[in-house]
This record gives structure tokens, C-alpha cells and sequence, in this order.
């Protein structure tokens, strides 16, 4: 949860394989996203968010054989360490996106809002 990459290996006849990611910190945001159950599936699959020109996908799996965090994770470089970054979430396909304020260097857990159903 400190923003960079890391990865886990296991193998099937060898010990596990850890391998982390010591780089220089640079800003950044996550999101760990639940959509309502009603529009949108808890998980969230499906749904997109864009935040400063780059897009995300909560996916159910992303690779063969493998396992990844479904939370989305954006880099900000050194350009952005103050509160004014916005994501624009657009729930399983909508439309209309739900527009969040975020916090840099940290991870944020976002639900859908119900709208009016």
C-alpha cells in the first residue's frame, strides 16, 4: 500500500518468489471501488475511471494463470502532491460519470451512489 508495484511468484515446484519495488516514490492515487449491487455488480467489473488522462478498467482477471490487485492504481509522477485531483468514475458502462475528489498518496474506497433508484 505505499504505491509502487510489487510482485508475488509461486512456482510449482520451488519456494515463492517476492519481488519488491524500491524505487523513488513519486505521487500517486488508488482506488478500491464497490458498485451498488443494483446498476452495478459489488466487484465493480466493468467499470472505468479516468483521472489526468489516463484510464482504468476494473477487471476480473488479468492474465493467464495469474491474479492481480482489482484495485486501480494511477502515477502522478512529482507533479501532483495537493488535494486537487478529480476521478471521473463511470459505473459498469454509464454513461454519466460520479465525480470524487481525491487525496494524493493514499488509497481511497469509493461506492457507488444510488441515483434515485
Amino acid at each position: 500500500n505505499d504505491g509502487d508495484l510489487d510482485a508475488l511468484v509461486t512456482h510449482q515446484f520451488a519456494p515463492v518468489s517476492i519481488y519488491r519495488n524500491l524505487g523513488i516514490s513519486k505521487s500517486w492515487v488508488g482506488l478500491q471501488l464497490q458498485g451498488n449491487g443494483k446498476t452495478c455488480n459489488r466487484d465493480a467489473l466493468g467499470t472505468t475511471v479516468m483521472l489526468d488522462n489516463q484510464m482504468r478498467e476494473v477487471q476480473a482477471s488479468n492474465g493467464f494463470s495469474a491474479q492481480g490487485d482489482r484495485r486501480l492504481l494511477f502515477g502522478l509522477g512529482g507533479q501532483k502532491t495537493s488535494s486537487d485531483i478529480t476521478a471521473n468514475i463511470y459505473w459498469c458502462g454509464s454513461k454519466n460519470p460520479q465525480i470524487v475528489p481525491l487525496s494524493p498518496n493514499q488509497y481511497h474506497r469509493i461506492i457507488q451512489k444510488d441515483e434515485g433508484i
